[in-house]
Formats: C-alpha cells, sequence, structure tokens
C-alpha cells in the first residue's frame, strides 16, 4: 500500500491556543471539548475528506471522533492547499535517511500524544511542525550539498520555505 504524503501549511500558534487542549482530551476518551470548539466554529470547519463547509448539524456527518478532530483541525489550514510529498514520500524519505542523521524526520514533524496515546484518525501518522521547527529543518535541509538537486528534497525545501512563517500539518 502507498502512503499518500499530505502537507499544509497551518496556523500552528492558533491551533496552540484553542485546539490542541481539546485533542488531549480526544485521545484521552473525551470528546466533549471537542465536541463544544465545533459547535463554537462549525461554519468556519470543512469535512476534511470531501473539504464541503459544515453545517449547523455537523454530528449527523462526523460520527467519528478522529474525523471530528480533523474537521477542527481545518480551521488552521485550506485543505485544498496540498503541498505534501504523496507518493514520493518514501524514496525522499530513504534519500534524506541516507544524506542526514534522521534527515526523514524532516518530511514529518511531532504527533499529539498524551499518555501514551497519540492523534492519529486515519492510523497512519499525523504530524505538526511549529514555524521554530519547519525554520529548523529547513536549515537540516539547506547544509545538504549532495544530492540536494532531487526533485522530492527541492520540492520538500520549497513546502517548508511556504510554511516557515505559520506551521505545517503533515497526515497520511
Amino acid at each position: 500500500m502507498s502512503m499518500d504524503h499530505r502537507a499544509f501549511v497551518f496556523d500552528y500558534e492558533a491551533f496552540v491556543r484553542e485546539l490542541r487542549p481539546q485533542l488531549f482530551q480526544l485521545v484521552e476518551g473525551e470528546p466533549a471539548a471537542l465536541d463544544e470548539f465545533i459547535d463554537s466554529h462549525w461554519p468556519l470547519l470543512k469535512h476534511p475528506q470531501t473539504r464541503v463547509p459544515l453545517h449547523q448539524q455537523w454530528r449527523d456527518v462526523l460520527t467519528n471522533p478522529g474525523i471530528k478532530g480533523e474537521a477542527a483541525l481545518t480551521r488552521y489550514y485550506d485543505p485544498d492547499g496540498d503541498i505534501g510529498l504523496h507518493d514520493d514520500w518514501m524514496r525522499t524519505l530513504k534519500l534524506l535517511d541516507h544524506l542526514l542523521p534522521s534527515g526523514g524526520s524532516v518530511t514529518l514533524g511531532e504527533p499529539i500524544e498524551h499518555h501514551g496515546r497519540a492523534f492519529d484518525p486515519r492510523l497512519q501518522g499525523t504530524f505538526f511542525q511549529s514555524p521554530a521547527l519547519v525554520r529548523s529543518n529547513l536549515a537540516r535541509l539547506d547544509n545538504i550539498t549532495t544530492g540536494s538537486d532531487d526533485e522530492g528534497i527541492a520540492a520538500w525545501r520549497e513546502a517548508l520555505v511556504s510554511a516557515s512563517d505559520r506551521g505545517l500539518y503533515v497526515t497520511f
């Protein structure tokens, strides 16, 4: 099975202030705070798979807790603005791991984990990069000399540049 590496420029600072605590609660099995967040913001949110704006009866459509979390995340990124590596991710990951210590990690980020449980709605990986982490990963890529002309590395460098002031959301 091929993994579709999707990435989006993401308002990381607002996410940390407004939604991350509710995702911690969600992974602990307590969805009430996330439901309240969606109730308060549903006109600004989209269904994560169809990208259709949510309506007031969102509970009829979003029944899976993970999908609710994904929908809430759309407040912080444009679901139509995918800048990920898609099917080229594995090849780029292997090349980066060859060129840098833990080099492939620059294509991911940090998970939302709480007490050993992770927010991972599709069970294939969900990661976040703060603006500082994006800039750090960009600096790591800029230090590569051999292999830096690779299409995947160049595409990922462009993605990091575009996200350097806001942050990045990576999912599969």
